[in-house]
């Protein structure tokens, strides 16, 4: 009896220091300053009418960039960006590829994994699995499991986490959520978020979901 007392009274002590820390995130004053907050509002702004991947006006309809590799370097024009270089992608592109004539060819010529090129990363930028792992809110066990596994295919929140966690750009990171079928979204809130933090190099985990928690959105630490 006096046993649950006690927990009883240590569970409420905790959950009220919780809601405390909580209180925190929410109004940001820990980690985000008021000019972030204000710059973020005109970011969403800004985006609220449409989709910041749409082409500008003007520009021709139609197009898109990616890292692609080789299939796309068939289809015209690149550009040079941090992640290598991007091409741009016609209607030729990708398995539309006429020079791809079967499934086997299309097989052979397949990009790296998103687990491949997430190592290749790692090991360019001269991090170590550790402070990738740990920056990225992951445990070592599910870190485990993605580099046991060349086919591994993360969620969303899992693969922003580590592109976040290696300090990528937004092409680095756009790249690399194109290799598990993930993409950023211009309709979404948390996406557009993410986004500007890529953008601005906000690179540091728990400032991105102090400011995702105080936008009301889902955050990204596991």
């Amino acid at each position: 009896m006096i046993l649950d007392s006690i927990k009883c009274y240590f569970r409420k002590i905790f959950a009220r220091a919780e809601k405390e820390d909580f209180k925190k995130g929410r109004t940001g004053a820990s980690r985000i300053s008021p000019e972030t907050l204000e710059a973020i509002d005109a970011y969403l702004a800004s985006h609220g009418s449409g989709d910041p991947m749409a082409p500008a006006e003007g520009s021709r309809p139609g197009r898109q960039y990616a890292c692609y590799g080789r299939r796309a370097a068939q289809a015209g024009s690149s550009k040079k960006t941090e992640c290598g270089t991007v091409y741009e992608l016609e209607e030729a592109v990708a398995f539309g590829d006429a020079s791809l004539n079967s499934l086997d060819d299309v097989l052979r010529h397949r990009e790296e994994t998103f687990q491949e090129h997430l190592f290749r990363l790692i090991d360019r930028r001269g991090l170590n699995d550790l402070e990738v792992y740990k920056r990225a809110g992951i445990d070592r066990r599910h870190f485990s499991k993605i580099k046991s596994n060349p086919d591994y295919v993360p969620s969303k929140k899992t693969a922003l986490a580590l592109a976040i966690a290696m300090g990528l750009s937004l092409d680095e990171t756009t790249d690399l959520l194109l290799r598990a079928g993930i993409a950023l979204s211009g309709s979404s809130t948390s996406d557009l978020i993410v986004r500007y933090c890529l953008e601005h190099d906000i690179h540091d985990l728990s400032e991105v979901d102090s400011i995702l928690y105080h936008y009301g959105q889902p955050t990204l630490a596991s």
